[in-house]
């Protein structure tokens, strides 16, 4: 961790001693933090795992458009159910 800022060391020795007191809560609002300087913490049986954000990827996993979203479509009427003809008719 030789590259890794001062003050994201310091959150992360911060969230460990959260983490050793099971203050879970605050453990997450330190993660939270430590994601905002452009890392992630992996939790594992050796212990935490620091990495920049740059290797694992995308910030967030993706997932599936909510009907609230903007960003999400409208399902066609087929898909809804809608349809008219009898079973056996339908492809």
């Amino acid at each position: 961790m030789a590259e890794v800022p001062l003050n994201v060391r310091a959150l992360v020795q911060e969230r460990e001693q959260a983490r050793a007191a099971k203050d879970f809560t605050l453990a997450d609002k330190l993660r939270e933090k430590i994601a905002d300087f452009g890392y992630d913490v992996l939790d594992g049986a050796a212990g935490s795992t620091l990495t920049p954000r740059a290797a694992t990827g995308a910030a967030l996993p993706a997932r599936r458009p909510r009907a609230g979203d903007a960003h999400a479509r409208p399902v066609p009427r087929a898909c809804r159910g809608g349809w008219s003809a009898p079973r056996a008719q339908r492809t």
